[in-house]
């Protein structure tokens, strides 16, 4: 753990490698980007270094690998927005997880943590937005 650390000492910064796993279309008969599901693969190691708390003179260095999965513009029901041709998913969520570990010259600075985060979406299409004259748009028109 040690040369780890040592070999992140001369390199603050980050380096990220994001794999796309996959991309399919969820909406039978649909062939448009809101209607595909898509999941990626993250990998990554963040390295940094910092003095010890309260003005001390010892530096501490920290490793942190971490590895992530997603899966974005997962369907939520049939209903779909948008012009033809442009439709997506009016309810959608994307999901991802997440796990880190820091190893650092110094126990107490050790840490592991675990992720997972939710997002549920609503797209406004025609159906939503109006001029309120009883006139209807589509969002990003006027």
């Amino acid at each position: 753990m040690a040369k780890v650390v040592e070999l992140l000492r001369c390199a603050d910064g980050s380096i990220t490698y994001t794999r796309l796993l996959g991309r399919r279309q969820t909406a039978e008969g649909l062939s448009t980007g809101g209607t595909a599901t898509t999941d990626l693969l993250s990998i990554g190691v963040d390295g940094t270094s910092a003095y010890e708390p309260g003005f001390g003179a010892e530096e501490i260095s920290v490793a942190t690998p971490s590895i992530g999965w997603s899966r974005a513009n997962i369907g939520l029901g049939n209903k779909m927005c948008g012009d033809k041709g442009s439709e997506a998913y009016c309810y959608y969520a994307d999901v991802s997880v997440s796990l880190s570990e820091s190893l650092a010259d110094i126990k107490s600075q050790i840490t592991t943590a675990a992720f997972v985060q939710t997002t549920i979406g609503w797209r406004l299409g025609q159906e939503f937005v109006g001029h309120g004259d009883g006139r209807r748009a589509s969002v990003g028109r006027a």
